[in-house]
């Protein structure tokens, strides 16, 4: 059997806060391009910037999900 240790509690704290800080503006901009849209008030530029945004969440995610699972095993 594999010797299994749990990371530093610090260590997960900072971890998730980086996460957090990075993800919460472009989850922000998402929801209010969203907003906008569907009051009919469409800004062919925003939602154009969207495009890009929601790929980077999209692969800010990902990597979340690779480091949780590797804490896992």
């Amino acid at each position: 059997m594999t010797d299994h240790s749990d990371p530093p509690a610090g260590s997960v704290f900072a971890v998730m806060a980086l996460f957090v800080v990075v993800g919460f503006p472009l989850v922000g901009y998402l929801w209010e391009t969203l907003n906008q849209v569907m009051s009919a008030d469409v800004n062919p530029g925003r939602v154009l910037i969207s495009i890009p945004v929601l790929l980077a969440l999209a692969g800010w995610v990902a990597l979340l999900a690779r480091r949780v699972r590797r804490w896992s095993t």
